[in-house]
């Protein structure tokens, strides 16, 4: 029973379901300036981390088809959820992608519409929708 009862823990834990919605200054294809988010510099920053200053730049550094977002789990600058990898799934529909944390979002996750439309039930017109989110290994994400 207590295995249980922990197993069934760890999975409410692992998974936290909250909405998507989107902001291009997320999409990689902005190339936004990295000082622009929370996760720029410092120890956890992603300008320390991998020595690019761009969205453009930091997508050389991510395996194909990973996206960036905001997300609740960056609590600040510097945090160490910066660079995080996360899977999220729209529970109707089953579709996905992954993400790198790159900024602090309340209480959503806000994606580039690049990553917004593949979960998306209706294209860029749902403004917002559920999803659940996954925590992955970081090398699922990165190259």
């Amino acid at each position: 029973m207590f295995r249980f009862i922990a197993s069934l823990f760890f999975l409410i834990t692992a998974v936290s379901c909250i909405n998507l919605k989107y902001d291009n200054v997320y999409s990689i294809s902005s190339n936004t300036p990295l000082t622009s988010f929370a996760c720029s510099d410092g120890a956890n920053g992603l300008i320390t981390k991998y020595g690019v200053q761009t969205t453009g730049a930091l997508a050389g550094k991510l395996k194909q088809g990973v996206y960036l977002a905001g997300s609740p789990n960056v609590a600040g600058w510097n945090s160490p959820s910066c660079g995080s990898c996360y899977q999220a799934v729209n529970p109707s529909n089953g579709k996905s992608f992954l993400f790198v944390a790159v900024d602090v979002a309340h209480p959503d996750v806000v994606s580039g519409a690049d990553a917004f439309v593949i979960a998306s039930p209706n294209g860029l017109a749902a403004g917002s929708f559920p999803i659940a989110i996954n925590p992955q290994p970081v090398n699922a994400c990165f190259n």
